[in-house]
């Protein structure tokens, strides 16, 4: 058993208790969520990505930065539950020059 408290988020006086106890709610859904899916290859990325993520951001201080990231947290669960798939999406990139299809194509 993982001992959330002294694991994933340092004991700082700089962190509000509202912040912590909002950090480990996420991240309890989380472990929640993933011993209840169905496919076990997708539930070990789901412990995996969290345990990653959150040993990450442990020592995060900025209480905007943490308010980002439990977002970010509350939002990629929301959107795996929603399709049923746990991997990141992908994300349109602006700088990456795009097809113009509307330029005739000759194909023939």
């Amino acid at each position: 058993n993982l001992d959330l408290n002294s694991t994933f988020i340092s004991n700082s006086t700089f962190i509000s208790h509202e912040h912590k106890s909002r950090v480990l709610k996420c991240y309890r859904r989380i472990l929640k969520i993933a011993t209840k899916w169905p496919k076990d290859e997708e539930a070990e990325y789901i412990l995996t990505e969290a345990f990653t993520l959150f040993r990450n951001h442990k020592d995060l201080k900025d209480v905007e930065l943490i308010e980002e990231k439990i977002f970010e947290a509350e939002s990629r669960l929301d959107i795996a539950i929603h399709y049923k798939n746990p991997y990141p999406r992908l994300h349109y990139d602006a700088n990456i020059p795009q097809p113009n299809f509307n330029d005739s194509m000759d194909i023939y």
